[in-house]
């Protein structure tokens, strides 16, 4: 992405009353601290080491992208995340994966599970890696003298998730940087999942994200044009095939929100899914013990497919799958829509969530 900012915290704008006024409950002195812990471990040299692909990194994107209150929201529980999990071993492994880009989304992930099972009363560690030992798990959960492990797998197609983060990231931007004066900008998305097979040229190549980007958002930007200029006051309106787009007061309970358009996955997915799982078994067996598999992805999940490939999975080689509890498939969120959880069960396995308590804490944790 060009015209990256040279520094990564020079503006802090989550400290303008118009933001920090979102979180009351939310002391000033653990406010502050939050951000300053998050400064001194994300610093500027850190920032410099993730070169031109900075923007890829999702406390980046909280930071730069834009300012809403969703990355302030994102950014404090990151804070809280670190803190609830400082003392845990192994938790300096995964901080170190978090800074990094290709595994930031999967050390997230990691850090999201840990914690909630720890509000559950599990006795929570993370494995380090032993390189001469073969594959391992990524983490050791006990609770009443049972132990059990989980496997995470982030899985992405790297060239066309990356082109289209780029393509979210500019969506967002050129929609942001559209003058609202006092108004906040709504954009409620109905344009659906994006295929991005239609942005391919005639050569194999992709399209610049950034003329994608500024195609698909020109007939929304021209509508706010169109009536901030023209009358100066809130608005709402449908574009045919596009969306509702309007013009609102500020208040409490809202603030400027875009709906950021979604990337139609079926065909990454299809053989991205059955090779996490495979992957998560070869290391939750090296354990020996039993195991959850937590398959993290940026799409959004095809539930009767999965289903179907995993009963194809381990029909193929059952003895494989012996200590598979199942699979916790997780989503990325968009700010506008909430993904459910999806939880599939290995029906031939000989232990269960019963077993673990793990029934009542997925209900807490993930309403499953």
């Amino acid at each position: 992405m060009s015209n990256i900012p040279e520094k990564l915290w020079p503006d802090k704008w989550w400290m303008k009353d118009k933001w920090r006024k979102f979180f009351p409950k939310i002391s000033d002195d653990e406010y502050k601290s939050s951000f300053h812990l998050l400064e001194e471990i994300f610093d500027e040299d850190w920032y410099k080491l993730l070169g031109k692909q900075s923007y890829h990194h999702p406390l980046v994107k909280n930071i730069l992208m834009r300012e809403s209150a969703y990355d302030v929201d994102s950014m404090l529980y990151l804070a809280q995340l670190i803190n609830t999990l400082k003392d845990t071993i192994g938790f300096g492994r995964v901080l170190e994966d978090y800074k990094v880009i290709s595994r930031a989304y999967s050390a997230h992930q990691e850090m999201v599970l840990c914690s909630g099972l720890k509000s559950q009363y599990y006795t929570v560690d993370f494995i380090p890696p032993k390189p001469k030992k073969g594959p391992t798990p990524d983490i050791i959960c006990s609770k009443n003298g049972k132990e059990f492990v989980v496997e995470c797998k982030y899985i992405n197609e790297v060239e066309k998730e990356n082109w289209f983060d780029n393509y979210r990231l500019h969506y967002g931007r050129i929609l942001n940087e559209v003058p609202t004066g006092d108004l906040a900008l709504l954009f409620i998305n109905h344009i659906g999942e994006i295929d991005i097979t239609r942005y391919i040229n005639e050569d194999g190549s992709l399209l610049s994200p950034y003329l994608a980007a500024l195609i698909n958002t020109f007939p929304i930007a021209n509508e706010i044009y169109r009536h901030y200029y023209s009358f100066g006051k809130p608005f709402i309106s449908e574009i045919e095939g596009v969306g509702i787009v309007g013009l609102i007061p500020t208040t409490k309970t809202f603030f400027s929100s875009v709906g950021l358009p979604e990337n139609d996955s079926r065909h990454l997915i299809r053989r991205l899914f059955g090779n996490g799982v495979k992957k998560a078994v070869r290391q939750i067996n090296a354990s020996g013990l039993p195991g959850i598999a937590v398959i993290f992805q940026a799409y959004p999940p095809d539930r009767l497919y999965m289903q179907r490939k995993f009963n194809e999975l381990v029909n193929d080689s059952p003895d494989k799958y012996d200590n598979l509890i199942g699979v916790l498939v997780l989503q990325a969120q968009n700010i506008l829509k909430y993904i459910h959880p999806n939880w599939i069960e290995n029906k031939n396995c000989k232990y269960s969530l019963h077993e673990f308590d793990l029934d009542d804490a997925f209900k807490q944790l993930f309403d499953i």
